[in-house]
């Protein structure tokens, strides 16, 4: 059947330019395991970053790229910055973070198992609290400081429908119920927390100092949410008096079903499914364009990783690894941590499960920068042997643009430019003089490039640039809303020129047979009808026109894994109004999507398509029940007393 395109309804595109490559600043391989979803990075002495990750038979490793080889008493042949943690239980969740001013500014290690949670100081090789965890320890996460409700950081544990705040000194400061077992938080910059569970719900709440909660927003997918990201998860209340207030409740989510999306509060922006076997392992917000605004970076099952665009979900970069990722974490100075408040720092590690971990840097980022010792990005200095657990590691181009020269970090700069032999001078074109042309030399010719394809810190070859993004950004948008005009247009034209045949006697009347008046619209509206059992969805057009088919797609709006469903109409059933059954399995509001395909008559081989968006309002599956339908088994046998407070 031939289709006719009524308003904009997503036509057929050309193919979006594919996202440009990453390239890594540096490299390095690890002989551990990184199990998924269980590393951090951590300053345990208050200075320096340290990697850590939960690995086989219960430990947990602790990688100091910054160590200097003659620290700790070692010498300088068997220095080794790898050091292990013995849990001897099966690790749940790792999480590393300040909580009080009593450990002079250092980041503790928390770690969470099926039954306890531990909070150990690094520095001192001491336990700060053990508590038991009665409902497991399924996810841990720092949260940070609520001034305007006086709360101060807390752990956050989240367990079996359950999620405990404890202090700095183990002590539950709240404690709330989730709907089910706690699969992933987050936390906003305000101190918002956001709990995703076993059965997709997203809960956002705002704790109090007495340990009450104010719910913000909820929301459901149609499977476990294993990710939560807050657009401004590692910003202060500086960068959002810089920013404004607009993104507070923007944040990026994955669930187990291979959903990767974004939401501004309830409101959907964007969603895409890859299926479970893609499904993502991890996530984390870093502003790798230094734009002034984060991207998220997400890492999935098949060993690749993409930067995108918290908003629109466009993909700006991507790259592969040989195995799943495991992790992606910021690792950052306590100098960048303060700076990140108001602009972009850190390093962005990618961590594989087969212990390969590459950094990313932002634009930018270079300057001020600390370059990591031997094992990050630095070559190995001559004399010195490779350490235990750690393969030496690999440098690109654009590592040692950076200054990974194999320097100490004291003694490395902190920016090296990339050095360049000396060149002969060229004698110019006499016709080039004339013309007012300059022939570039060999070092102009790279500048030229590295200004075309972007420059990370003035290094050439490098994939970033914020500008060249955000106009990459910009010319897709139009580039779509082109095509879109364009088969609307040729919907249009088509239809003319079938009205011109028909107003001169060609087709025997039957040009007109496929068109619609042009004011035709499509409303919806919900009915529930207890005898049927389900709900009904009534499309009606406003006029003669009728309906053939119609289009439903909604996570969450169906029962089981399905997410759309297809209703047609024959010649003899096509009317101008269709009703189609719906009633979602759960008690969650959920967004649904309807394309409504319209026809001037059920014998037309010609049909427009009509896009329209409702939502399923909460609890909408419920009617009551007349009293002549009550029976004496509908009739409560017990009943619950309380006091209400006056007031």
């Amino acid at each position: 059947e031939g289709v006719a395109l009524a308003r904009a309804s997503g036509g057929e595109c050309a193919d979006a330019p594919s996202a440009m490559p990453l390239t890594a600043a540096f490299s390095f391989r690890l002989k551990d395991q990184i199990l998924e979803n269980t590393a951090c990075v951590g300053l345990y002495d208050g200075e320096r970053p340290t990697l850590t990750a939960a690995t086989t038979g219960g430990k947990i490793f602790m990688f100091d790229p910054y160590a200097r080889a003659d620290e700790h008493g070692a010498d300088a042949g068997g220095a080794s910055r790898v050091r292990y943690l013995n849990i001897n239980k099966k690790i749940t969740a790792v999480a590393a973070g300040a909580l009080g001013a009593a450990h002079d500014g250092r980041d503790i290690l928390f770690v969470g198992t099926g039954t306890d949670v531990l909070a150990y100081d690094v520095d001192t090789n001491t336990d700060v609290f053990f508590r038991d965890a009665p409902e497991g320890a399924s996810s841990l996460r720092r949260a940070t400081a609520n001034a305007a409700e006086n709360v101060p950081p807390l752990l956050l544990v989240g367990g079996n429908c359950s999620l405990q705040g404890l202090d700095a000194t183990g002590e539950e400061a709240f404690w709330t119920v989730a709907s089910d077992v706690v699969t992933s938080l987050g936390v906003f910059a305000d101190g918002t927390i956001a709990v995703g569970t076993e059965d997709g719900a997203v809960r956002a709440c705002v704790v109090a100092a007495d340990g009450s909660e104010r719910v913000a927003f909820e929301v459901r997918e149609a499977d476990a949410v294993t990710h939560i990201v807050p657009h401004d998860a590692h910003r202060g209340e500086s960068w959002k008096e810089k920013n404004g207030p607009e993104d507070g409740r923007l944040f990026a989510f994955a669930s187990r079903d291979g959903s990767v999306g974004a939401r501004d509060g309830a409101t959907l922006l964007w969603r895409e499914k890859r299926g479970a076997a893609k499904r993502a392992t991890c996530a984390a917000a870093f502003d790798l364009t230094g734009d002034g605004s984060p991207e998220i970076v997400v890492g999935f099952a098949d060993g690749t990783m993409e930067v995108r665009v918290f908003r629109t979900g466009e993909v700006l970069f991507e790259d592969a690894f040989d195995a799943p990722l495991a992790a992606i974490v910021v690792a950052e100075t306590k100098k960048q941590r303060l700076e990140s408040k108001s602009n972009a720092a850190g390093d962005l590690l990618a961590c594989a499960a087969d212990g390969e971990v590459r950094g990313y840097r932002a634009k930018g980022s270079g300057e001020g920068a600390v370059v990591p010792a031997l094992g990050f990005g630095a070559d190995a200095p001559a004399g010195k042997g490779k350490e235990k657990g750690v393969v030496e590691p690999s440098v690109t181009a654009s590592g040692r643009a950076y200054g990974f020269d194999g320097a100490d970090a004291d003694e490395a700069p902190a920016f090296l430019p990339s050095a360049k032999a000396p060149e002969k001078k060229k004698k110019s074109s006499k016709l080039g003089s004339l013309l007012g042309l300059k022939k570039l030399s060999v070092s102009e010719e790279d500048a030229e490039r590295a200004e075309a394809f972007g420059s990370a810190s003035g290094v050439p070859n490098s994939p970033l640039r914020a500008s060249a993004a955000v106009s990459r950004e910009t010319l897709e948008a139009l580039n779509k809303r082109k095509q879109a005009l364009r088969v609307e247009l040729a919907s249009y034209e088509k239809s003319s020129a079938a009205l011109r045949r028909a107003e001169n006697g060609e087709g025997g009347g039957t040009a007109l047979a496929g068109l619609i008046p042009p004011d035709t619209a499509v409303t919806s509206s919900l009915e529930m009808d207890a005898s049927l059992g389900h709900g009904q969805l009534v499309l009606s057009t406003n006029n003669d026109t009728v309906v053939k088919g119609v289009v439903l797609r909604g996570a969450g709006a169906f029962e089981g894994p399905e997410e759309s469903r297809y209703f047609r109409f024959d010649e003899k059933n096509a009317r101008r109004d269709a009703r189609v059954p719906i009633l979602p399995p759960g008690d969650d509001a959920c967004d649904v999507a309807v394309h409504v395909l319209v026809a001037a008559s059920g014998a037309s081989p010609t049909y427009h398509v009509f896009d329209l968006e409702f939502r399923i309002p909460k609890f909408w599956g419920w009617v009551p029940l007349r009293v002549d339908q009550v029976t004496r088994d509908d009739i409560p046998a017990g009943a619950g007393l309380f006091a209400a407070a006056a007031g």
